[in-house]
């Protein structure tokens, strides 16, 4: 998993401490810790009725890989939030049993640079499973934020969603904020409110 997210990620990470987690979760619910300025690495294996909730809220420069794998008969949910004002990395890679169920939220909004790769895999066998990529995305000012969901599904006994809204605030969305009497502080704050919390 890994070695494909290395391909897209710059060599600027090259000598930063790695942080290596292997988590096995049971029908629980898990904040999973991100250091700053460093490659977090997450290998998770979800059963029974699992969530996963991860904050990159005041989060400096980082690269994480997440590997998610959704055992026979689960149902997990993985949630990313926050605000994003530094340089942040994020490859999702996951993969469903048969009978399994995954949901993977994105609600972000960004203010510096983000690229963020999310891969499903369903592959051959996994009747019945249902993934879904839902993506909230705000992005504001000079920020930078690039995009690739990839779904590969391999079973037609399956489903799989891809849900999407991004919006770049430009200077005319901005104006028409500042118009209904909305200040630069103002649009700010609202958007943090919304973005900050579960």
């Amino acid at each position: 998993m890994v070695e494909f997210f290395r391909n897209y990620f710059p060599k600027s990470f090259d000598g930063y401490p790695i942080k290596r987690i292997d988590l096995s979760v049971v029908d629980n619910k898990v904040n999973l810790d991100v250091s700053s300025n460093s490659i977090n690495i997450f290998n998770i294996k979800l059963s029974g009725r699992s969530n996963i909730i991860m904050s990159l809220n005041d989060l400096k420069k980082s690269l994480i890989y997440l590997d998610l794998e959704v055992i026979e008969g689960s149902e997990a949910s993985f949630i990313v939030y926050g605000k994003v004002s530094s340089d942040i990395y994020l490859g999702i890679s996951s993969s469903l049993s048969k009978e399994s169920k995954l949901s993977i939220e994105e609600k972000l909004y960004i203010e510096g640079k983000m690229v963020n790769i999310a891969k499903i895999i369903i592959p051959k066998g996994s009747v019945g499973s249902y993934a879904v990529l839902d993506q909230k995305i705000v992005s504001y000012g000079e920020s930078l934020f690039i995009n690739l969901p990839i779904l590969i599904i391999k079973e037609p006994k399956c489903k799989a969603e891809h849900l999407s809204k991004k919006i770049r605030l430009d200077e005319d969305q901005l104006f028409y904020l500042k118009s209904k009497g909305m200040s630069d502080d103002g649009i700010k704050k609202v958007l943090e409110r919304y973005f900050t919390t579960l």
